[in-house]
């Protein structure tokens, strides 16, 4: 019953209005796994921007995950916003305000779907544009402010949700809706099939051969992760959960906070361009002795 998508029901009955507590309806598998979810976002989402802000250098990825979590807050509310209403309408009845609230709650919920989509392709694209062309990466998204990049895609979200959600209200016509999911979809597939197939061949200079797997390893997890997760659960809540499974800033974070890990550093010699040691810091992003080679 605790379905998130669909229209105004006007002849939902108060089912739970004699049983209470009790009722069965409030603890099938569905409501249970959407209550739990709100809970862990609750926590969790907090204590990622805690750790950005507190943890985690400045980087593309931290100001990616700021950027997702503002969109993850807004989804949060929107399906605590949902099942409250859903929640009440199996006691009590309800007039046609609040089923107008729960179908404003719907839109935003729909419209996060989107938002996350297209900043997974936005952080996609980068991570590719960091090995297929480092020069440009570090030019447009190293040394200069990601501010505008980020204004620009919200600015651009916005203005394009508005439109879809005219047309879907005025018109009835849901197809650019579906339409702008199966784009997403389609490029983000694209961009992450040609990134894995550069990070496979991608062979640093001055780097033995075990150094250059792990390497591979830890770019190629930590991208198809996070590129993937959104198609895979179609829930911008997910990344939550993805950013910790797949950006190192944050797990090394984490393990930091719980005292068993040291901040690892990667430093590399003048003279002959070699690494010395490791650093995570950027998982999926162009390595140190490129950014050294670029920098010459």
């Amino acid at each position: 019953m605790f379905n998130h998508e669909g229209g105004i029901n006007t002849t939902e009955k108060s089912i739970c209005a004699a049983q209470g507590l009790s009722c069965p309806a409030l603890y099938g598998i569905m409501e249970l796994i959407s209550f739990l979810a709100i809970i862990f976002d609750i926590i969790i989402i907090p204590f990622l921007v805690y750790l950005s802000f507190a943890k985690v250098k400045d980087s593309l990825l931290k100001y990616f995950t700021l950027n997702t979590m503002a969109i993850c807050i807004v989804t949060t509310i929107a399906v605590t916003v949902i099942d409250a209403i859903n929640v009440t309408t199996l006691f009590v009845g309800v007039d046609e305000k609040i089923y107008r609230i729960r179908r404003w709650a719907r839109r935003c919920l729909s419209f996060g779907y989107i938002w996350s989509h297209a900043l997974a392709l936005y952080v996609a694209i980068v991570c590719y544009l960091a090995f297929v062309n480092p020069i440009f990466y570090m030019k447009h998204f190293v040394n200069k402010s990601q501010k505008y990049h980020y204004l620009i895609i919200h600015i651009s979200l916005f203005l394009w949700n508005s439109c879809v959600d005219f047309i879907r209200e005025q018109f009835s016509i849901s197809i650019l809706y579906h339409l702008t999911h199966l784009i997403l979809f389609f490029a983000l597939f694209i961009v992450t099939a040609m990134a894995i197939i550069k990070i496979c061949k991608y062979k640093p200079a001055g780097i033995s051969a075990i150094e250059i797997v792990k390497l591979r390893r830890k770019r190629l997890f930590s991208f198809a992760v996070y590129s993937c997760a959104a198609e895979i659960i179609v829930l911008p809540r997910f990344f939550v959960i993805s950013t910790i499974i797949a950006f190192g800033p944050y797990r090394q974070a984490i393990l930091s906070i719980i005292g068993k890990h040291k901040p690892q550093t990667t430093k590399i010699n003048p003279l002959n361009n070699e690494i010395i040691g490791n650093n995570n810091n950027t998982a999926g992003m162009a390595s140190k002795f490129e950014v050294a080679k670029v920098r010459k």
